[in-house]
């Protein structure tokens, strides 16, 4: 963010070479209890995560079948406000709160769930935000009395009343700090992610800028036509900051729904909970997949409706519609097809099933492996199977670490 402090980088490596450093007969972690290289991971997914209600488990494990594919070390579950008040965080190391709605996440949670998770942090817990998760994180403007978690020194721009930037796919850099705590992304200067009015998050005055590493920024300048805020270019769209003896880490945008991103979502997981970086697979790596910024237009949200009606409702058209229907979205990198491709895996149309299976690849769309495992054993096409194949190889590359 303009004017924001980064940390020097020895001080990071510094400190990530205490939080690692072996002490005398167990090891022990920031909280205290043994280091293990399996981690404990709780996902929220009660009202507030997802699209509705209705979708707050569907949405959360989808970020479970990710993170449990790609690190099968992070042995994660998902987790309610009941939960949560009953005792859960005792035995996590790691707290992740979804995309959806901020303000309904903290609704559900309630202020004993709000004070339970603060408390988390403050011991030494790691909390990771994604969008919703990071507008939950902030802290108020001064003077008001926003009902927020207050774990980063940083209040929403433009009070929050521009929250309605746009979608799409937006571009960002690496900053030298972010090259440092993600090698694998050092020296390659810009990404593309997906965005959906995720926060733009800044300090509350000039002169409180300090505690925050950013380590991807805004290239993307999102602003709503009409929108009461300013645009994103320049603001942090991945950020680390500490609260207490706990790390947070927090994401403006979706890189753990991003086709050659997904990876990051286990990498803030360990950043969080300070943890040695590990190695993921090379096929999961490929962060060129997306080369170039689409930004959702009124126009195009109008077309990827239709679209997606058509692969919800595809016993009612030909394959060859259902196809282009699959092309136009997977063009526009949409999030919302990849819920509907497993289905498509047993169309009577060879061309659909193939279309399905190269799109649920692509996309890394990790709850689709068991379907794709159980069209495999069924396919008569050997087309269609040799892209189930390339699918498999995708979707279990982690199962064999």
């Amino acid at each position: 963010m303009s004017g924001a402090r980064i940390r020097p980088i020895a001080a990071a490596l510094a400190a990530a070479a205490i939080l690692c450093a072996p002490s005398r007969g167990s090891v022990q972690s920031r909280t205290g209890r043994p280091v293990s290289p399996l981690l404990r991971v709780g996902i929220y997914a009660d009202r507030g995560v997802g699209d509705s209600p209705k979708d707050a488990r569907d949405y959360a494990g989808e970020l479970l079948a990710t993170l449990r594919s790609i690190d099968p070390q992070c042995r994660a579950r998902l987790v309610r406000s009941r939960d949560i008040r009953r005792g859960a965080l005792r035995s996590l190391e790691v707290l992740v709160f979804p995309g959806g709605s901020g303000e309904g996440q903290l609704r559900s949670l309630g202020m004993r769930g709000a004070k339970m998770v603060r408390a988390f942090v403050r011991r030494g817990g790691g909390y990771v935000g994604i969008c919703a998760g990071a507008y939950l994180a902030r802290s108020s403007w001064p003077g008001r009395k926003e009902r927020v978690l207050g774990l980063v020194p940083l209040v929403l721009a433009d009070g929050g009343l521009g929250w309605d930037r746009g979608a799409g796919i937006v571009a960002v850099s690496v900053s030298p700090a972010g090259g440092e705590l993600l090698p694998e992304l050092d020296g390659i200067g810009t990404v593309f992610s997906h965005y959906h009015n995720g926060p733009v998050l800044v300090p509350p005055a000039a002169n409180h800028t300090g505690g925050i590493d950013e380590l991807m920024t805004f290239i993307t300048d999102i602003a709503r036509p009409g929108s009461a805020g300013t645009g994103t270019r320049g603001r942090p769209f991945l950020l680390r900051s500490r609260f207490g003896k706990g790390t947070v880490i927090l994401a403006s945008g979706h890189p753990e729904a991003t086709p050659g991103l997904r990876w990051l979502l286990p990498r803030m997981v360990t950043l969080a909970a300070g943890k040695v970086n590990r190695r993921y697979p090379a096929s999961l790596m490929e962060t060129s997949k997306i080369r170039g910024e689409i930004i959702m237009t009124p126009e195009r949200l109008e077309e990827e409706g239709i679209l997606l009606d058509i692969c919800a409702k595809h016993r009612d058209y030909d394959g060859e519609t259902v196809c282009g229907a699959i092309a136009g979205l997977m063009e526009v990198h949409s999030r919302r097809v990849c819920r509907l491709l497993p289905p498509l895996l047993i169309h009577e149309s060879a061309a659909v099933r193939k279309s399905a299976a190269a799109a649920l690849g692509f996309s890394e769309y990790f709850p689709g492996l068991s379907a794709v495992r159980r069209a495999l054993g069924h396919e008569v096409s050997p087309d269609v199977a040799a892209e189930l194949e390339k699918a498999l190889n995708i979707l279990a590359s982690g199962e064999s670490r």
